[in-house]
């Protein structure tokens, strides 16, 4: 189902396609992550490097007319145990949020 027509008036989104997520397609279940925000904040989606694997995730800056802050939404497909790879992943991905601070 396209986002469009589940969104709520008055807000856009940010979409990452499942194909640039790092999951192993085996792992994903249907949907995406998909983080919503209210029309009036401009929204840049940002990038990570290298991409997880072990979890799917979206992040960007939004800035509206009073600040500008970092939004990460982080998906990790259940019925596996959080590994230390996961938990290196997502240390690499708070440190690049670190620097948008």
């Amino acid at each position: 189902m396209a986002t469009r027509t589940i969104r709520p008036a008055g807000y856009k989104n940010v979409d990452v396609p499942r194909s640039s997520s790092g999951v192993d397609l085996r792992k994903q279940r249907r949907g995406s992550v998909v983080p919503l925000y209210k029309d009036g904040i401009i929204a840049n989606k940002l990038v990570f490097e290298p991409t997880p694997s072990t979890f799917e995730l979206v992040g960007a800056t939004m800035t509206s007319s009073r600040s500008t802050f970092v939004t990460i939404v982080v998906y990790r497909p259940g019925g596996e145990p959080c590994n230390t790879q996961f938990f290196d992943e997502l240390s690499a991905v708070l440190e690049q949020v670190a620097t948008y601070s």
